[in-house]
């Protein structure tokens, strides 16, 4: 399926779902005012899930596939920032939709574990896009905190219709400022207990005990150069 015919889908199915909600959405109707086949429509929207799983996926497409101007230059917030506005600017054709799909989320428990799951994958490639990727626990915790920070800019833009976006603009800086924040209080904890190890009696400082580098712009383990493959 062309990468046009799926934005046709999508926008189909999230104006299903922004009228009839998510009871009553049915992918026969999408068919139809589609015109795509049904076996098309059940493999990709089948279900309120499955929609939102594509638009993730469309999305998280958007997001990368045009690098900031002059990225070489950003630090690892601005190439954040970036990043989340294209990705909301990806989302504007749906806007409606998913304003409906935040009413009736809390009463959706499966429409829920959705959201996470893709707004976990969508905090990865975020974060390996703008050179803070990793693994391990660290990665983890890195992409649950922006999560909660993407999930608090979303509900601003849900209700922001204004040109410019400046609320939506003004809540994105805030919350990238308070990781930010997060992010170096984490290093200097990890410092911290890298030097109480080196002073247990018996012990020796090497540099496998050293602490490392300042992740790049306060995101711990984020050094410039350092991304992750999408």
């Amino acid at each position: 399926m062309s990468q046009e015919t799926i934005e046709k889908l999508l926008a189909a199915a999230i104006e299903s779902l922004a009228s009839a909600g998510f009871a009553g959405y049915d992918p026969r109707d999408v068919a139809k005012s589609t015109q795509i086949d049904l076996a098309d429509v059940l493999e990709r929207a089948g279900t309120p899930e499955a929609v939102l799983a594509e638009l993730a996926r469309h999305l998280d497409r958007k997001m990368v596939e045009v690098a900031p101007s002059g990225e070489e230059d950003l630090s690892v917030r601005e190439r954040l920032f970036e990043l989340m506005m294209q990705r909301l600017d990806a989302m504007a054709p749906f806007k409606d939709g998913l304003r409906r799909l935040a009413r009736e989320k809390p009463g959706a428990p499966g429409l829920t574990l959705q959201t996470l799951c893709n707004l976990d994958r969508t905090a990865g490639w975020m974060l390996a896009a703008a050179g803070a990727g990793g693994a391990g626990l660290e990665s983890s915790v890195r992409r649950i905190a922006l999560v909660q920070a993407y999930g608090r800019v979303v509900r601003v833009w849900l209700d922001d219709d204004s040109p410019d976006l400046a609320a939506t603009m003004s809540e994105l800086d805030k919350r990238l400022a308070q990781l930010e924040d997060w992010a170096s209080g984490v290093e200097r904890l990890r410092r911290f207990g890298g030097r109480r190890r080196s002073s247990r009696p018996g012990s020796s400082s090497t540099s496998e005990d050293a602490p490392g580098d300042d992740g790049a712009d306060g995101f711990p383990g984020a050094q410039p150069g350092n991304e992750a493959p999408a």
